[in-house]
């Protein structure tokens, strides 16, 4: 099969999960009374806030955690989480050491080139 086949086979997955998931929660429509529903929303309504704040408490923590990593230079460890501090990445003008390079092409011994990767996303409409 070409890649073109697979990624056709991998969206109608995809699809077929999506008009599953849809069938389930119409499924649970038809079983679920109205009463039950109702009960059902008011402890949305009673937890959803909660949770909201916990989220956005975490949201901020992260940000205090990573000034406060990078502050110290280390990785810090809690009970459950861990803040894994990591230098700066050094980068090089590529383009400018190509130039380089053919007036010193000894340089070449010191460049590798990674394995190329692939990422599957949606494509938009």
């Amino acid at each position: 099969m070409s890649a073109k086949d697979l990624l056709n086979e991998y969206s109608n997955i995809l699809a077929g999960v999506d008009t599953l998931k849809m069938e389930k929660e119409k499924r649970y429509g038809m079983v679920i009374t109205p009463e039950i529903k109702a009960q059902l929303e008011n402890i949305d309504r009673e937890i959803d806030p909660i949770i909201e704040k916990f989220n956005a408490r975490a949201v901020e923590l992260v940000d205090l955690i990573k000034a406060e990593v990078v502050a110290a230079g280390e990785t810090v460890s809690g009970e459950f989480h861990q803040a894994v501090y990591m230098k700066g990445r050094t980068s090089w003008d590529s383009k400018s050491l190509e130039g380089y390079a053919a007036a010193h092409p000894e340089i070449l011994q010191f460049k590798t080139i990674g394995s190329p990767s692939v990422s599957i996303k949606a494509r938009s409409k």
